[in-house]
């Protein structure tokens, strides 16, 4: 027997490694939004956070739905439409929460911004 057996890593594992690492980074970024009732916040700082999280959940998005049907073989028209119509929803329910979610930040801000907090 040879001692001087090896463990490989994974062959994935820096990639895994990546993906963990952008989103513990855009967690950290969007942080100081548990504060956001309590007093003033750094915009700046959720901005980035936030453009992050568009860029990072978009990629994820391409990668396991768009491309996974790029790939394979079309089946029928009928399911490729109700696949569409799924990602389309789904994409719009994301934008509009950030909409909704970005426009709430946005009059927090401003109420903060008159009260002199």
């Amino acid at each position: 027997m040879d001692d001087k057996r090896r463990l490989d890593p994974p062959a994935g594992w820096k990639s895994t490694v990546f993906e963990i690492a952008k989103w513990v980074l855009t967690i950290a970024l969007l942080l100081p939004l548990r504060n956001a009732n309590v007093g003033p916040i750094d915009v700046w700082r959720v901005a980035l956070g936030i453009l992050c999280f568009v860029i990072f959940g978009g990629k994820l998005l391409y990668d396991i739905i768009i491309a996974d049907i790029l790939q394979r073989k079309r089946q029928s028209a009928a399911k490729d439409a109700i696949t569409l119509i799924g990602m389309v929803l789904v994409a719009t329910l994301v934008v509009g929460m950030l909409l909704v979610f970005s426009g709430w930040l946005f009059i927090k801000l401003v109420q903060q911004s008159r009260t002199g907090q």
